[in-house]
Protein backbone atom coordinates (compact mmCIF):
# COMPACT_ATOMS: atom_id res chain seq x y z
CA UNK A 1 0.00 0.00 0.00
CA UNK A 2 1.25 3.66 -0.96
CA UNK A 3 1.09 6.62 0.87
CA UNK A 4 -2.07 8.18 0.74
CA UNK A 5 -1.51 12.02 1.63
CA UNK A 6 -1.66 14.37 -1.05
CA UNK A 7 -4.18 13.25 -3.17
CA UNK A 8 -5.92 16.31 -4.70
CA UNK A 9 -9.82 17.09 -3.68
CA UNK A 10 -11.32 16.78 -7.00
CA UNK A 11 -9.49 13.00 -7.54
CA UNK A 12 -11.03 12.25 -3.95
CA UNK A 13 -14.67 13.74 -5.38
CA UNK A 14 -14.13 11.18 -8.72
CA UNK A 15 -13.60 8.05 -6.74
CA UNK A 16 -16.55 8.79 -4.21
CA UNK A 17 -18.98 9.48 -7.10
CA UNK A 18 -17.90 6.60 -8.84
CA UNK A 19 -19.17 4.35 -5.67
CA UNK A 20 -22.43 6.05 -6.28
CA UNK A 21 -21.91 9.25 -4.06
CA UNK A 22 -23.92 12.21 -5.21
CA UNK A 23 -22.96 16.08 -4.76
CA UNK A 24 -25.94 17.23 -2.37
CA UNK A 25 -25.05 20.70 -2.06
CA UNK A 26 -21.39 23.18 -1.42
CA UNK A 27 -21.49 24.20 2.29
CA UNK A 28 -18.65 26.70 2.22
CA UNK A 29 -15.83 25.52 1.36
CA UNK A 30 -16.94 21.90 1.47
CA UNK A 31 -18.68 19.45 -0.85
CA UNK A 32 -21.45 17.27 0.75
CA UNK A 33 -21.98 14.01 -1.09
CA UNK A 34 -24.66 11.29 0.20
CA UNK A 35 -25.95 7.91 -0.63
CA UNK A 36 -28.83 6.54 -0.10
CA UNK A 37 -28.42 3.24 2.26
CA UNK A 38 -25.70 5.33 4.35
CA UNK A 39 -26.44 7.49 7.56
CA UNK A 40 -23.58 9.52 7.05
CA UNK A 41 -22.38 12.34 5.24
CA UNK A 42 -19.38 12.77 3.28
CA UNK A 43 -17.99 16.01 3.12
CA UNK A 44 -14.69 16.45 1.10
CA UNK A 45 -13.18 19.95 1.74
CA UNK A 46 -12.34 21.99 -1.28
CA UNK A 47 -8.55 22.07 -0.66
CA UNK A 48 -5.52 21.48 -2.85
CA UNK A 49 -4.43 17.87 -1.44
CA UNK A 50 -6.14 15.86 1.51
CA UNK A 51 -4.20 15.33 3.99
CA UNK A 52 -3.55 11.04 4.98
CA UNK A 53 -5.53 11.31 8.25
CA UNK A 54 -8.88 13.10 7.16
CA UNK A 55 -8.39 10.81 3.36
CA UNK A 56 -8.30 7.63 5.90
CA UNK A 57 -11.51 8.92 7.63
CA UNK A 58 -13.46 9.83 4.43
CA UNK A 59 -12.14 5.99 3.03
CA UNK A 60 -13.87 4.74 5.86
CA UNK A 61 -17.15 6.48 5.74
CA UNK A 62 -17.17 5.32 1.80
CA UNK A 63 -16.45 1.95 2.94
CA UNK A 64 -13.23 1.75 1.12
CA UNK A 65 -9.73 -0.12 1.87
CA UNK A 66 -6.43 2.10 0.90
CA UNK A 67 -5.79 0.21 -1.81
CA UNK A 68 -9.26 -0.02 -3.49
CA UNK A 69 -9.08 3.42 -3.77
CA UNK A 70 -5.95 3.19 -4.93
CA UNK A 71 -7.24 1.34 -7.66
CA UNK A 72 -10.10 3.56 -8.14
CA UNK A 73 -8.22 6.57 -8.23
CA UNK A 74 -5.82 5.35 -10.95
CA UNK A 75 -9.52 4.60 -13.27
Amino acid sequence: MGRLGGFPSREVQLVAERLGWELQRVRGDHFVYTKAGNPENLSIPRQRDISEALLRRLLRIMGLTPDEFLRLAKK
